[in-house]
């Protein structure tokens, strides 16, 4: 008799301990729930900080390149002279540049 006594009294000792490790268990889970939710919010603020930097980056890009423009128009087409110093291309050494080269948003 002594020995099913022990074994039951083991069985309730394993169920109490079962029972506190599920509480810590759901504690655990609950505070990397917690934790999840806060990283989501600090990666939401990072992406919208960079999409907000990228946007004046693009913005002060296209301003340059406004600036550009009308500091020197295009006039349609334009000639550059290759040297004839790399041998004696004479006239095949001119070159042809059109005003598709320009910036264009």
């Amino acid at each position: 008799m002594k020995l099913l006594e022990q074994i039951e009294a083991m069985r309730a000792r394993m169920n109490e301990l079962a029972t506190g490790e599920q509480a810590i268990i759901k504690t655990l889970g609950e505070a990397l729930a917690a934790v999840d939710q806060l990283l989501l919010e600090d990666v939401r603020n990072v992406s919208a900080a960079h999409e907000a930097r990228r946007g004046a980056i693009l913005r002060e890009l296209k301003m340059l390149a406004e600036r550009m423009g009308a500091l020197h128009p295009a006039t349609g087409t334009g000639h550059c002279s290759i040297g004839g110093h790399f041998g004696n291309r004479g006239n095949d050494a001119t070159r042809t540049y059109s005003a598709a080269l320009q910036w264009r948003w």
